[in-house]
């Protein structure tokens, strides 16, 4: 089950590994919030997926998320605008 892991480097915030990568219909992907304030991911802005996950805190996990469609699926922080990433989606 992929895991990507949200954590602070530097004062910038980051998603590791990123690009995570997944195989469709068999991979659950969740996120692990390692940094101090909390995070809530959702499919970047012009996607066509449908998925999103609530508010995930410091020390916890997202509910999972898994994906049906070979691609790249670019996703963001709903909180936080500028923090971008992406799933390879096989």
């Amino acid at each position: 089950m992929p895991r990507i892991v949200i954590e602070r480097r530097n004062g910038v915030v980051t998603f590791d590994p990123n690009p995570a990568d997944a195989v469709a219909g068999r991979d659950a992907v969740f996120w692990y919030n390692g940094d101090n304030t909390p995070h809530a991911l959702a499919p970047d802005v012009g996607s066509t997926d449908k998925w999103t996950v609530g508010t995930v805190n410091p020390e916890h996990s997202s509910s999972q998320v898994n994906f049906q469609t070979a691609g790249e699926h670019a996703y963001r922080c709903t909180m936080h605008d500028n923090e971008r990433g992406t799933i390879n989606v096989q």
